[in-house]
């Protein structure tokens, strides 16, 4: 509710002014005991709570153990790499998994310059796996924390991995069965494979489209092409359409400023297809 919102929002501005009070240098772990310290007093989770559960749904508790990994010295965040790696593998309860991809994004965001690449590798890959996640907030989890890690990708090899996930995802989708008249008599097997096939196409439609918004406001020359692909996956039932228009909705906003010399990368066709999933036509014309 709005009164819980603000007071993790009390919490967070606590917690960052703490930290930007220690002089450089300070010992890491000096900084995390003091934020630990304030979003206790404010009525949220201590990171000593949410690491022995890993499945706090509380926003103050969740963003805690972002800070955490953000503040934390890094031989402490490279040793929990291969405990997070197995606890995505293994772990059958859905909110540890999530809570493990908020750490992870936060790694990626703060550590990975300086990370072992081959931790590095298994992390992102455990992430790649999640992005199919039967369940819809793991998804969007997993979402965050590969977008995390694009900024460390090059340019092209971030567009070659969405395309070929976008050349996956426009496969046509099995038949569902619980779209005939008669849903009596609705085949099992039939409908558990329907479903199967549609998270797989959500999760990478989400994946491309944090592809898509890690330029945010750079035109590179295969960004046309791949909103074009995600518009095509609009033509898909939800979540996998509301993914896309999503991703598009966000390119629109912050290409807005420079889209009189952003449109000279489309072709008519491209500007067309990107343009009909609800944009306003001054933009597009």
């Amino acid at each position: 509710d709005d009164a819980a919102q603000a007071k993790v929002m009390e919490v967070l501005a606590s917690v960052q002014t703490i930290r930007f009070a220690f002089p450089a240098g300070r010992d890491a772990a000096a900084v995390v005991e003091a934020a630990d310290s304030a979003v206790v007093e404010a009525g949220g989770d201590s990171w000593a709570t949410v690491r022995t559960t890993a499945e706090s749904g509380k926003p103050a508790a969740r963003r805690l153990a972002a800070l955490w990994v953000e503040a934390a010295r890094l031989d402490k965040v490279a040793a929990s790499a291969a405990r997070w790696v197995a606890t995505l593998a293994e772990v059958k309860q859905w909110r540890r998994r999530a809570a493990v991809l908020v750490l992870a994004s936060a790694t990626f965001v703060h550590h990975q310059a300086v990370w072992p690449a081959a931790a590095l590798d298994a992390l992102q890959r455990e992430v790649r796996r999640r992005m199919t996640d039967g369940r819809l907030e793991v998804r969007s989890a997993a979402c965050s924390a590969w977008g995390g890690c694009l900024p460390a990708m090059p340019a092209p090899a971030r567009a070659s991995v969405a395309m070929s996930w976008l050349r996956i995802a426009r496969r046509p989708l099995p038949a569902n069965p619980r779209a005939t008249a008669d849903r009596t008599a609705v085949d099992a097997a039939a409908a558990a494979k329907f479903d199967a096939a549609l998270k797989q196409r959500h999760g990478l439609t989400l994946g491309a489209g944090a592809v898509l918004r890690s330029f945010p406001y750079t035109m590179p020359v295969f960004l046309p092409q791949l909103a074009v692909a995600l518009a095509e996956m609009a033509a898909f039932p939800p979540p996998v359409r509301d993914g896309a228009r999503e991703a598009l909705a966000e390119f629109r906003r912050t290409h807005g400023d420079t889209w009189e010399a952003d449109r000279l990368r489309f072709t008519r066709d491209q500007l067309d297809a990107v343009g009909s999933l609800g944009s306003t036509s001054a933009m597009y014309a």
